[in-house]
């Protein structure tokens, strides 16, 4: 097994151990775990999105307007139109 030394704000460091102890796990397991997630996924578990993103956003912004707005009579008429 390896060790790796990162520089951590000390206060910052007490407060996430306290937080991972209390949820039963411990440090090195945390960052193992958060390492095995980047390799299996190839993805960064802690890159947030931002919401709405910006085609959440324009479709807010269009449906307030009324802009491609698809009206439906009922469910039946709602499927129709979503196969279409």
């Amino acid at each position: 097994m390896n060790t790796s030394s990162y520089y951590i704000d000390p206060q910052l460091k007490q407060k996430a151990e306290a937080i991972i102890k209390m949820r039963g796990s411990s440090p090195s397991i945390f960052l193992a775990k958060i390492y095995s997630y980047i390799v299996e996924t190839e993805e960064l578990p802690l890159e947030k999105e931002k919401i709405p993103n910006a085609l959440t956003k324009k479709t807010i912004k269009n449906s307030r307007k009324g802009i491609n707005i698809v009206k439906c009579k009922d469910e039946t008429d709602f499927l129709k139109k979503l196969k279409a």
